[in-house]
């Protein structure tokens, strides 16, 4: 619901970009200021209801996602200081992490180079997925549904053993291996432009 508002305001595509880094910049300040007065969930007791809505809306997480789009936007997977560096990337984020002292704008920031850091690594060996995955691409099942298994297994006390860690990653993948194929690929299938092209061959169809 949020996306078709923000292309609505960026109509012209000359401005869209524009308008997209507005709106990152704005949603920043909000969790900017949702992470200084707000307190971490471990901290929380009896959460009130107005705090617990809106850190479960998209308010105070939203500039990931407007992040993300703005990264697509600029193409920067085609830069010579992105594609091929994951590794340098993945340092560097991991020395961000562990050095930087931490403090609210240091977290938001972590998330911002992680971000970069993770499409560096995706155009780093981006024929390694092809091989391992066939084209089957379970990215956003997974991200969807982990945290649906895990906390299943929160839930039934399942923890503190590698082997339920094994088996949240191992039902993971299932959930996102099953979401790409009943849900996701034939939706892409059904539309007429997309940047993830879906083959609609009569024998992969058949299959």
């Amino acid at each position: 619901l949020v996306l078709p508002a923000l292309y609505w305001f960026g109509s012209k595509p000359e401005r869209r970009n524009r308008v997209i880094g507005l709106m990152l910049i704005v949603f920043l300040a909000v969790a900017f200021i949702a992470n200084r007065f707000f307190h971490p969930l471990d901290e929380v007791s009896e959460e009130p209801f107005l705090h617990k809505l809106f850190r479960y809306s998209f308010l105070p997480h939203i500039y990931l996602f407007l992040w993300g789009v703005l990264l697509q936007r600029l193409s920067i997977e085609q830069s010579r200081w992105i594609a091929g560096k994951g590794l340098v990337w993945l340092a560097a984020y991991l020395a961000f992490h562990y050095l930087v002292p931490y403090n609210t704008a240091s977290h938001l920031a972590g998330f911002l180079l992680l971000g970069i850091a993770v499409i560096s690594m995706a155009y780093t060996k981006p024929q390694l997925s092809e091989r391992l995955l066939h084209g089957n691409d379970i990215s956003y099942g997974v991200y969807i549904y982990h945290g649906l298994v895990l906390n299943i297994f929160v839930e039934l006390g399942h923890l503190g053993s590698w082997s339920q860690v094994a088996a949240v990653a191992i039902l993971t993948l299932m959930a996102g291996y099953l979401s790409w194929v009943l849900v996701e690929r034939p939706f892409l299938r059904r539309k007429r432009q997309t940047i993830h092209p879906v083959s609609t061959s009569t024998a992969e169809l058949k299959s």
